[in-house]
């Protein structure tokens, strides 16, 4: 079960990091024609989110589909503060809300029960 734990998580972490990397880019040519956007960095975050599917599927082969709730939790919880830290997004008041139910959940998904932890 670690195994496959290691593999969602190391797939979100994969997926927030090409998502980050196609913000950047965008950041950088902000608004220009899509395929002036084709670079190293771009076809790096396709190769990175491929990766991340392939490692979720890999890690949903003995997993509850209950627990795609969870990594899709991690994930935008992630990729939001990323934002704030990285891009100086600025986080609306539904979004701190929305920040702090996901943690929240997340918290109480990984809370040890009489068998141990979730996982």
């Amino acid at each position: 079960m670690e195994f496959t734990f290691i593999c969602g998580l190391v797939a979100v972490l994969i997926a927030v990091l090409g998502q980050i990397l196609i913000q950047h880019e965008e950041r950088n040519q902000g608004g220009s024609k899509f395929f002036n956007k084709f670079n190293i960095f771009v076809l790096l975050s396709w190769v990175l989110m491929i990766v991340a599917t392939f490692l979720t599927t890999v890690a949903f082969t003995r997993w509850p589909l209950s627990y795609a709730v969870l990594m899709a939790g991690i994930d935008v919880l992630l990729l939001n503060i990323l934002n704030a830290l990285l891009f100086d997004k600025k986080l609306s008041k539904k979004s701190l809300i929305g920040i702090l139910l996901i943690t929240i959940g997340v918290v109480i998904f990984l809370m040890p029960s009489s068998e141990g932890f979730c996982f």
